[in-house]
């Protein structure tokens, strides 16, 4: 009778038990008490279709508990962002000039997110279009647009060219020096001039030479400008010497004003009697003529500021 009496206790208290375990899975199942993931969830691997879903809906509840948001949400909204940025440069092409300009502000608000879109739409894009993503592109100082950039540096069109150059200037990316001094021997002026800008900008010494070699065979002022000032931005002083020769043989008085000032950024001392000659044959050649005085005093007070320049900077 004993035995009965045990028999019966032990298996009422089994089937306590199994019940407990079927209601604590189903507690899981429905109101999503376990981790989120799917390899924390055994069930959540179940052949069977219907469960799989409904477990499945547990999650975005999961994610929400712990603030993070779930998978899908975060897929649509990288989906929502590269679909706005897309647009956005559709509307680069708009004939009404403000929403162009609208959506190219947009695009540099959105940084390095928008350079990848702006990169595939490169070789597709007309002229004009083409020529403002670069300008963007330029704005937004992502480096990995160089390589792109770089080879733009070739384009058959000199205005992507010389939009190439002025981005490749503003990203300041040392890799594309060896394209940039290529394009100090372009036919076109602006291009030169923009590639000049863009090695001073960047300014890395190994830019020096190829600028300086340019100094004695480039004929055009703006050019040859540029070319000095972007010596003047690195500051090496084995340009000094070229820039020498270029104030002792020039008569264009803007010029050789843009000379003195440069030798006054560089700072070596070598050039102070050279300098203190060029002002007393100053001095001692002063015009008559009112714009003419002008211009002489200016090219004086220039050349003496930038001496003194050279002397602060010697006994620092």
């Amino acid at each position: 009778m004993i035995n009965k009496k045990v028999k019966l206790a032990i298996a009422v208290f089994s089937i306590a038990i199994l019940s407990l375990g079927i209601f604590t899975y189903r507690t899981i199942q429905h109101t999503g008490t376990a981790t989120d993931t799917k390899d924390d969830f055994p069930f959540i691997k179940s052949d069977d279709k219907k469960t799989y879903t409904e477990q499945e809906a547990v999650l975005p509840r999961l994610h929400e508990a712990r603030k993070l948001p779930a998978p899908a949400e975060v897929t649509q909204d990288v989906f929502s962002k590269d679909t706005e940025i897309k647009k956005l440069i559709k509307r680069l092409s708009s004939e009404d000039i403000s929403v162009s300009r609208k959506a190219a502000a947009e695009l540099v608000k959105s940084g390095h997110d928008s350079t990848q879109a702006l990169l595939e739409a490169l070789p597709k894009a007309s002229v004009f279009l083409k020529g403002q993503i670069i300008f963007i592109l330029g704005r937004i100082k992502d480096k990995n647009a160089t390589p792109q950039l770089a080879q733009l540096l070739k384009n058959d069109n000199a205005y992507i060219r010389r939009n190439a150059a002025e981005a490749l200037g503003k990203i300041k990316d040392e890799s594309v020096i060896y394209d940039l001094s290529n394009s100090l021997l372009d036919d076109d002026i602006s291009v030169r001039e923009r590639s000049a800008w863009a090695l001073g900008e960047i300014k890395d010494r190994s830019a020096a030479q190829p600028l300086m070699s340019r100094i004695k065979e480039e004929d055009e002022e703006r050019v040859k400008l540029a070319l000095v000032n972007a010596l003047g931005k690195i500051k090496d002083k084995r340009a000094t010497f070229v820039l020498i020769e270029e104030l002792k043989s020039k008569n264009d008085q803007l010029y050789k004003n843009e000379l003195v000032f440069v030798l006054g950024e560089i700072g070596d001392s070598k050039t102070l009697s050279e300098l203190g000659g060029y002002v007393e044959n100053l001095k001692e050649s002063e015009p008559t003529e009112p714009i003419a005085i002008f211009e002489w005093k200016q090219a004086i007070k220039i050349a003496e500021e930038a001496m003194q320049k050279i002397k602060e900077q010697e006994d620092m």
